[in-house]
């Protein structure tokens, strides 16, 4: 009997999950605090910007470009999702957590002729923000690299405001609009995200 139980319970707990993965774009939840609940319900937009944030402050402020450069973002996101699809009792379990577990895991030899940054941040600059073009995503990325900042043992700066407040404050910044995504201010397209994000810090 107890048996059963417990398969029925798994089951529904796969069932959730499923259903989660169908039900669309994420309307809520804050992304600098994701777990695989967030990231189930996130959409592409938000699971491509929340990845690339984390690693734009795991790569270059906890200097460990080494965990997730050879961890292609296309093959990341799918053993993401089979973690969380085949651990449905999980979905707590912090989304850091999971993509530092699984970039180890992965590793694609760098195709000859790739692009080197060597600026810091690399391409994630005020114009790679301009570029993703749903506020959800710049809202995930924001998280994404928050989410990874949080985990700094010696921070130089505190982010305590919803991820939302700021995603405007450097979007407002940048100059971006909403209404033309073509427009920036110049003078910061090539301003990394990052050095931006910390204008807001708190005082």
């Amino acid at each position: 009997m107890n048996r059963n139980l417990g398969v029925a319970k798994k089951g529904l707990l796969l069932a959730s999950v499923l259903l989660a993965f169908a039900t669309g774009p994420l309307q809520g939840g804050e992304p600098k605090n994701a777990d695989g609940d967030w990231w189930i319900r996130a959409s592409s937009a938000q699971r491509t910007g929340w990845l690339n944030g984390f690693a734009d402050c795991w790569a270059y402020d906890k200097d460990r470009a080494d965990d997730v450069k050879g961890a292609p973002f296309s093959i990341l996101t799918e053993k993401i999702n089979n973690f969380y699809r085949s651990n449905p009792t999980q979905l707590r379990r912090s989304l850091p957590k999971t993509f530092v577990e699984q970039a180890k895991r992965i590793n694609v030899p760098e195709a000859p002729g790739g692009e080197h940054y060597t600026q810091p941040h690399g391409y994630y600059t005020g114009d790679y923000f301009r570029q993703l073009l749903e506020p959800v995503a710049r809202e995930a990325f924001i998280g994404g690299y928050l989410a990874c900042y949080a985990t700094m043992e010696h921070p130089k700066a505190s982010f305590t405001k919803p991820t939302s407040w700021y995603t405007n404050e450097v979007s407002t910044w940048l100059g971006l609009q909403e209404s033309d995504e073509s427009v920036i201010d110049d003078k910061r397209a090539d301003v990394p995200i990052a050095d931006a994000l910390r204008k807001f810090k708190d005082q």
